[in-house]
């Protein structure tokens, strides 16, 4: 008797759990992967994952807006005002480089491997009977070796506007070859929230500020990697 009670208890329980499930439109560790992958990541096939899968929250449409082009004029800049540190001569001889430099640095940025480490759903104190799903996770970063002391004392620039163009040349090579074969790593734990509304009898997972996920690694990382590969 005990035996079939404890079966029957262990159907229902089961049963419960593959509703609850079913509710979902997906599971929400599924759905932070796509708005990590969409935002951190830049991942284009995420990024409609994620737009077709909030489309019907929002009557059909697209609910956030993917600008690649908006992704490259911001790395440009940052090209444009690194070099405007440099005379014009110096500048203009290490375009190439420069570039090839924050290619290999903006590459590694956008490629951490992430690992989440919980999922809680909590209550919503500001809306009422709003549940929200709060992540906490960590990130990690490949970064460039630092400068031993021979090329410290090599590239230790006194005045930016007096470096000559060889100079500047060799050490954005130097760099740029200890990006591209990064091996030490930094860590940095985050959190993040998605929260859930109801939509046709699912629950769908949503936040209205996903570009958070960027900002909140972004002087974590920059503090690590910079042109003289010092902390």
């Amino acid at each position: 008797m005990k035996k079939t009670r404890f079966l029957f208890v262990a159907i229902i329980t089961l049963a419960f759990q593959l509703v609850s499930a079913q509710k979902e439109a997906k599971p929400a560790k599924e759905v932070f992967d796509l708005y990590f992958n969409s935002w951190v990541k830049n991942d284009v096939t995420a990024q409609k994952a994620l737009n077709d899968y909030q489309r019907p929250t929002v009557e059909g449409q697209d609910m956030y807006q993917f600008d690649p082009s908006l992704m490259s004029e911001n790395d440009n800049a940052m090209v444009d005002n690194f070099l405007s540190m440099f005379s014009k001569a110096t500048a203009s001889a290490n375009k190439a480089e420069t570039k090839a430099y924050f290619d290999a640095m903006l590459h590694n940025f956008r490629n951490p491997v992430y690992k989440l480490k919980s999922v809680k759903m909590v209550d919503n104190e500001y809306v009422e009977n709003q549940k929200i799903a709060h992540y906490v996770y960590d990130v990690t970063f490949k970064v460039p070796e630092q400068l031993n002391d021979e090329e410290k004392k090599q590239f230790d620039f006194k005045n930016l506007k007096t470096v000559k163009p060889e100079l500047l040349k060799k050490l954005l090579v130097t760099m740029t070859d200890k990006l591209k074969n990064a091996s030490r790593t930094i860590t940095t734990e985050q959190e993040f929230d998605l929260y859930a509304g109801e939509q046709d009898g699912k629950t769908y997972y949503y936040n209205g500020d996903p570009s958070v996920l960027v900002t909140n690694l972004t002087d974590f990382y920059f503090d690590n990697v910079n042109i003289s590969g010092q902390q």
